[in-house]
């Protein structure tokens, strides 16, 4: 059985013979890119004349299915369909760097920051407690699957503008999207195909929510929605946890329901070491939610639990 390396080199040179026979243009590369969680995959590159773009398919997950006897003809002809069907965005290298035409499509994704101390060093971003706030661009649907781009300092350079300006053009398109609060059982009817809309919060059932967005991708970026976490907090009458789920949502759970921090911790850790996919990572940390403070914190911070602290009224000594 081929190591990874073997297995990267054979698909290079496979793919390549099957996008020239099929008459694509192109010469295949591979290239190394660090995505969130400081996680280092290996992509393969079609890099074609007179293009402004290159996609890129991810070989690490292939690798896997290698292993479990995935056959590798099959699979260097499935990288060649994907390849054939993709066509250039309808944008060009003018416009990705004109930043009035792009700022429109500016937003927010949040990663965890101790997780991320490599994958942050170029980006742009600024830090919100366990968590950093990236800017990214989001092109919506394109041919081969949803188009995006986390923005680098490098890009924000070529477009003139300063961090700061991004920051608040993003923060402001996120402000400006919907989200999406549902009980938990709404959601796992949606995930078994039992697509339905979601009932009018019922506090009596479960007691855990989940937070996202209509599209379901970055949704965890809601946290930095001070407006939406302060109306969550109204609804349920109660201080709340945050759990990181994945960057495509959080979970959140009524401090009244009774269930220890500590528990919670344990929980999260466990699923995301076992059912989550490291790219879709977003902490172990439980966040606490202070309807009183309107803050969101670490859930072991002690502070996170004590009520906020009225001032004395001074009295005169007589």
């Amino acid at each position: 059985m081929m190591n990874k390396e073997q297995f990267f080199s054979f698909m290079k040179y496979s793919v390549q013979d099957l996008v020239t026979e099929r008459g694509i243009e192109g010469k295949i590369e591979l290239e190394n890119v660090m995505k969130n969680n400081d996680q280092a995959l290996t992509g393969l590159v079609i890099r074609e004349n007179g293009s402004d773009m290159s996609p890129c398919i991810y070989l690490d997950d292939m690798y896997e299915r290698y292993q479990d006897g995935y056959p590798l003809d099959e699979m260097a002809n499935e990288i060649a369909d994907m390849i054939e069907d993709i066509e250039n965005p309808d944008i060009s290298i003018e416009q990705l760097v004109d930043y009035d035409y792009m700022k429109s499509h500016l937003s927010i994704r949040v990663v965890g920051i101790d997780e991320n101390e490599q994958w942050l060093a170029d980006k742009v971003w600024e830090p919100m407690g366990d968590f950093a706030k990236v800017c990214y661009f989001d092109l919506g649907e394109q041919s081969g699957g949803r188009m995006s781009s986390v923005v680098t300092m490098r890009n924000m350079a070529l477009m003139g503008v300063t961090s700061e300006q991004m920051m608040a053009d993003a923060q402001k398109n996120l402000n400006n999207k919907d989200h999406v609060f549902m009980n938990i059982s709404a959601v796992i009817a949606e995930l078994v195909g039992e697509i339905q809309e979601a009932a009018p919060m019922e506090f009596g059932g479960p007691p855990m929510y989940v937070l996202t967005n209509e599209e379901r991708m970055q949704g965890a970026a809601l946290i930095a929605r001070p407006d939406v976490m302060k109306e969550i907090g109204e609804k349920m009458g109660c201080d709340y946890y945050v759990l990181p789920s994945s960057i495509h949502e959080v979970l959140i759970v009524p401090v009244d329901a009774g269930i220890e921090v500590e528990q919670l911790s344990e929980m999260v850790q466990e699923v995301n070491a076992t059912e989550v996919r490291r790219e879709d990572k977003l902490s172990d940390k439980v966040q606490y939610y202070d309807r009183e403070r309107e803050q969101l914190r670490n859930a072991l911070d002690p502070v996170a639990t004590e009520p906020a602290k009225v001032p004395k009224e001074k009295t005169q000594e007589r």
